[in-house]
C-alpha cells in the first residue's frame, strides 16, 4: 500500500474513535453541569474523561503513516 493512502480498517477506525471523542465530550460537559453546586468528588465524573481519552487515541491510531 502507498505510503499516503489509508485502507478501509483505519478509516473505520478514526471514524470510530471520532465518535468516541464526540460522545465522551458530551456526557464530560453533561456531567460536569449536573455536579455543579455539589461540593464533592464523584468518581462518575471521571468516566466519560476516559472515554474521551480512548477515542481521541484511537481516532490518532487510524491517521496513515509515512
Amino acid at each position: 500500500m502507498p505510503a499516503g493512502s489509508v485502507s478501509p480498517n483505519d478509516r473505520f477506525r478514526r471514524a470510530l474513535g471520532m465518535v468516541f471523542a464526540v460522545a465522551g465530550l458530551v456526557w464530560l460537559c453533561l456531567a460536569l453541569y449536573n455536579a455543579r453546586g455539589d461540593g464533592r468528588f464523584n468518581w462518575s465524573g471521571l468516566v466519560p474523561f476516559l472515554v474521551l481519552i480512548a477515542g481521541m487515541s484511537l481516532a490518532r491510531s487510524g491517521r496513515p503513516r509515512g
